[in-house]
């Protein structure tokens, strides 16, 4: 005779990977194993089914905080830093934030209600005991906002911890805790901010999104250019670039840009430092768009419109950051943008016969 048993050995586990869903706490899940086979002695197929296996799914609370990052501001200026807390467990969760910084900072967590990486009037300060209740596989955008102070020393590193909590069902878990670490190094030469847009409400496949990348200089001196090769001649520029994502194609640059500048192509496979005035003969050679500048005084805003198409074929989203590249006090420098993410609208299935 031959007979099936289906057992559970160790333990369960399970985690919240793409779209599938976490077990809710509580449910049961079921199993059961069969085999098929085919009798020697009479030559009939036969299938046999195993006793079912029940395992119930335990309350788990599982705490994900994105992402380190490192600024760099002036004496006296000020920072945002954003954060994304997020529960992938299966149960509500009760979490408590603070923040490790050094003696004297003063600084403040914000909820970031939209997720524009800015403080907005009506966003709510998250003040010292309060709780952040998430849902189940909900999440929420959280700003360490605060001011560089006016007697910092030039290259000095500030460090600063935010750190999140759950508590699960009255009683803390102290697996559940995570911690994002970021660094505002002091500079007192040019320092650009730069904060990347979209102009787009949605972005949908087959149609152009619109950006606007801003750049200000915070810090004390002028940003100067750096050595760059311009249509074959040598120039000194301040860059704002913009690397086109996947999922996009750039499209020409707008010929009325807010900002100035002089408006710039890098061609795919060129190096790095070579770049064109006008487009290539198809502009899906075209891996990155730039605006430059002889340089940007302190206290001054410049600004730069870009547009992309997103693919007919693309999935999931479109995602990138831009960055400031100039001359600085030590040599070249670098500054990045908020990571901005747009989820691609929803396309309903179609099916083509052949």
């Amino acid at each position: 005779m031959l007979a099936i048993w289906a057992c559970v050995m160790g333990c369960l586990f399970f985690s919240a990977r793409g779209s599938a869903a976490v077990p809710p706490a509580g449910s049961w899940i079921e199993n059961r194993a069969s085999v098929s086979y085919v009798d020697s002695a009479t030559g009939l197929a036969s299938r046999l089914e195993s006793n079912v296996v029940r395992v119930q799914v335990l309350p788990v609370v599982a705490l994900s905080l994105t992402n380190d990052q490192s600024v760099r501001r002036a004496p006296g200026g000020q920072y945002a830093l954003s954060h994304r807390l997020v529960n992938n467990g299966n149960v509500h969760a009760s979490v408590r934030l603070w923040v490790d910084a050094p003696p004297g900072a003063v600084l403040r967590l914000v909820r970031d209600d939209d997720g524009d990486g800015r403080t907005q009037p009506g966003e709510a300060e998250l003040l010292p005991g309060t709780r952040l209740v998430l849902a189940a596989g909900r999440g929420v955008h959280v700003l360490m906002v605060g001011v560089v102070p006016s007697n910092a020393a030039a290259d000095e590193r500030i460090v600063l911890r935010l750190n999140a909590q759950a508590d699960v069902q009255g009683g803390r878990d102290d697996s559940a805790v995570v911690s994002n670490a970021d660094t505002v190094l002091v500079s007192r030469g040019p320092v650009l901010k730069v904060w990347k847009e979209s102009l787009s409400p949605v972005a949908a496949r087959g149609e152009v999104i619109a950006f606007r990348l801003t750049a200000s200089n915070t810090g004390s001196e002028a940003a100067k250019g750096l050595p760059v090769m311009v249509d074959g001649s040598a120039r000194d520029l301040v860059l704002l670039v913009d690397a086109v994502p996947a999922n996009t194609q750039a499209e020409a640059l707008p010929a009325d840009q807010p900002g100035g500048g002089l408006p710039l192509y890098h061609w795919r496979g060129e190096p790095e430092a070579t770049y064109h005035t006008g487009r290539p003969s198809t502009l899906a050679e075209v891996d990155q768009l730039l605006m430059g500048w002889a340089q940007v005084d302190a206290g001054r805003t410049v600004s730069f419109d870009l547009n992309l198409r997103v693919r007919r074929n693309a999935s999931g989203t479109v995602s990138n950051q831009a960055q400031a590249r100039f001359s600085g006090v030590g040599g070249p420098q670098e500054s990045d943008s908020n990571r901005l993410v747009l989820a691609l609208t929803a396309q309903p299935p179609v099916l083509a016969f052949f």
